[in-house]
């Protein structure tokens, strides 16, 4: 049964194949989209010489649902592109110079076929009816065909090589799906306007009650596609004029997406690539295509194709609804009944400073406009209330309020003191106007905020209590900082299925804020940078490269450094503490600061695995190396930079069988003899 079955190809080695892939073939070239769940995707070209296959990697590429390569050699794709404004939009793209080039914007093309070397054959469905779009490398558009109503559904197809006609699997009214033909020989390419309607009508070319998919057109007219005949979905071939049918696979789970791929030395048909679903999921196969020892395995299984006679007939499926049904007039959208929280979480922390529980939730209505979250912890020994709540509308416009504490030892008490001295709490309040301006693919976005932030030291009688001291160095029992800003941020960054963390990709952002528009116990602007590399290493594993670094007027609030809180420093606007592994938290200030870090993420196991009937579980568990490399000076002064490393241990707990929450537990070092400590801490992590 190893002809019926085909042979696994070297195409998937390491790949994650939980989906199908992408694949398409011209000539003798097979073209994949590589997707191993631990590393980027990737193009590849696989090619036979001398009997030896070999697969080179085209370009790098993401959001590819389909893929099309004409005589020669240009590449056109389908990418599904998730947008800012929280849709998804399916475009057609070409390869040029190894970029891709956007031939329409926002259109629903979901996929395209060459027609020739110059035009192809796009499909979609727009108000609910499918349409196949001509368009040409120059991106002009004619509508080639529409259906007359959402009845009438357009699948996959493909163009024979002459361009006179071609196949598509179809589902008419109260019917399954069959394959049809449409001629194309009668297209006027060259007139204008928008719409060439096709003249002749669709020819059924098979009617049955089983799945006709995946139709590929063969050199000689007949036809190559996946049907579930046998209720197992396998790949056959139909001549549509004898109706002759000849059976290739006989699969246990299923055959889907044949590909033809000639031979390289005789130019003629050499092999079938396909898609097995087995129980290890999907996988590229391969079969002889004239090979007779295909028929002769199934003669000795027994196992004959059926003919074509025998499965002819209409399903006719009543209709869904009765026709007479009276349509409710439409209504304004409102969010309201689906804005209500669906989970909420408890969550644990702790730090040599304090140990704070608490917990969080978040919501969002149906089409994802109104988002919202709220995390409230309490300190177990002061008492203290940290709290965060944000809305976010059409991801445009966002309010948030933060309240947080510092706790710092200064040594007040003593060189034996290992205690917090003093508690600054601080309150900030962030209007941001988000996505002002948006490009490449909206990953490069122009942000603006205006930050109100109050801070003071706590009055309590176990605590010492400094004052606050403004641009002018006034004291103050607390001091206001009001900014005004605008933030330039490009991210592309990836996360992989079986990879922990981001795992490849850069992220940049350049921020100017003022303090001269606002009342403002501080004057003059601030200047802040930031920039992470990620790189992609073999296997589960990656590493990244950060600095940021920042200025600020000498009448400017200094910004601080240490601790492992990166609260501050993951928003764009109001950054001014930051973290700095093995310190405590705001070991050195200044006008200035620069850190560096580097961090070396590496899986390590998978359990996947539930305790007794609970719900919670362990999932994946993975380690980071890191290093810690920052300082914060005066404009009087010269940097010194204090350097730490350590190393944290990750794990996805599974809870409630739904929500991941990944649980950290981190060993710093400070390396400097002063400031320098072993610090272990404990709590929810976030990706570098």
């Amino acid at each position: 049964m190893t002809a019926a079955r085909g042979v696994l190809t070297h195409y998937q080695i390491n790949a994650e194949a939980l989906f199908q892939d992408v694949s398409s073939s011209q000539g003798s070239d097979f073209y994949f989209i590589a997707n191993s769940g631990e590393d980027s995707t990737q193009l590849m070209r696989s090619s036979t010489t001398d009997s030896l296959e070999q697969s080179d990697t085209i370009i790098k590429t993401r959001d590819v649902i389909a893929l099309d390569v004409n005589e020669q050699g240009d590449i056109a794709a389908s990418r599904l592109i998730n947008w800012v404004d929280g849709r998804s939009w399916a475009d057609v793209y070409l390869l040029q110079d190894g970029n891709w080039q956007a031939l329409t914007e926002k259109q629903r093309l979901r996929n395209v076929r060459w027609l020739n070397n110059d035009w192809m054959i796009a499909s979609r469905k727009q108000f609910g009816i499918s349409q196949l779009i001509l368009l040409n490398k120059k991106g002009n558009q004619k509508i080639l065909w529409q259906g007359d109503d959402e009845k009438s559904v357009i699948g996959d197809y493909d163009i024979s090589n002459n361009g006179e006609y071609l196949i598509a699997a179809m589902k008419r009214s109260n019917q399954g799906w069959n394959l049809e033909r449409l001629n194309l020989t009668e297209l006027d390419l060259t007139g204008e306007g928008n719409s060439v309607v096709a003249n002749s009508p669709w020819q059924m070319i098979t009617e049955t009650r089983s799945v006709e998919n995946s139709p590929q057109i063969l050199a000689d007219g007949r036809i190559l596609f996946s049907a579930d005949y046998n209720d197992v979905y396998n790949l056959y071939i139909l001549d549509p004029v004898t109706k002759n049918l000849q059976q290739l696979t006989h699969m246990l789970g299923g055959a889907f997406a044949p590909k033809l791929v000639l031979s390289a030395e005789k130019n003629q048909a050499g092999s079938i690539v396909f898609q097995a679903y087995t129980s290890e999921g999907f996988e590229f196969r391969k079969i002889d295509f004239e090979s007779e020892n295909v028929n002769a395995e199934y003669t000795e299984s027994q196992y004959s194709t059926p003919q074509y006679a025998e499965l002819e007939g209409k399903l006719n499926y009543p209709d869904p609804y009765a026709v007479d049904v009276e349509k409710t007039a439409a209504q304004d959208y409102q969010p309201w009944s689906t804005l209500t929280p669906t989970w909420w979480l408890p969550y644990y922390q702790k730090t040599p400073e304090y140990t704070q529980i608490g917990m969080m939730t978040a919501g969002a209505d149906a089409l994802s406009r109104h988002l919202y979250s709220a995390q409230f912890g309490i300190d177990t020994q002061y008492k203290l209330a940290d709290m965060n709540f944000t809305y976010t509308y059409d991801n445009r416009y966002q309010v948030s309020f933060n309240r947080s504490h510092d706790y710092l030892d200064v040594g007040i008490t003593g060189e034996n003191d290992d205690g917090v001295d003093y508690i600054i709490e601080k309150d900030q309040w962030l209007l941001s106007r988000l996505n002002i301006v948006n490009a490449i693919e909206d990953q490069l976005s122009l942000n603006a905020a205006i930050i109100v932030q109050q801070e003071a030291s706590l009055d309590r009688d176990d605590l010492f209590k400094p004052l606050c001291l403004d641009g002018n160095f006034n004291q103050h029992k607390s001091c206001e900082k009001s900014l005004v800003g605008l933030g330039l941020r490009f991210d592309n960054r990836e996360s992989y299925l079986n990879s922990p963390g981001y795992s490849y990709g850069r992220y940049l952002d350049l921020v100017v804020e003022t303090n001269e528009l606002l009342n403002s116990d501080y004057e003059g602007e601030v200047i802040q940078a930031q920039w992470l590399e990620i790189f992609d290493l073999p296997g589960r594993r990656s590493l990244s490269l950060q600095t940021l670094w920042g200025m600020t007027d000498e009448k400017g609030e200094k910004f601080t450094l240490g601790g492992e809180d990166r609260g501050s420093e993951s928003s764009l606007f109001g950054r001014d503490d930051f973290a700095l592994r093995g310190y405590a938290p705001s070991s050195i200030g200044g006008q200035y600061y620069n850190v560096n870090r580097v961090n070396f993420t590496q899986w390590l196991a998978r359990v996947e695995k539930g305790w007794k009937n609970y719900p919670l579980a362990l999932g994946d568990i993975s380690s980071k190396f890191f290093i810690d490399y920052g300082s914060a000076w005066q404009d009087s002064a010269s940097a010194e930079y204090l350097a730490g490393a350590g190393i944290e241990l990750n794990a996805e707990v599974l809870v409630f069988y739904n929500l991941l929450l990944p649980i950290s537990f981190t060993y710093a070092h400070g390396f400097d003899e002063k400031l320098g400590q072993d610090r272990f801490t404990l709590g929810v992590s976030l990706p570098y």
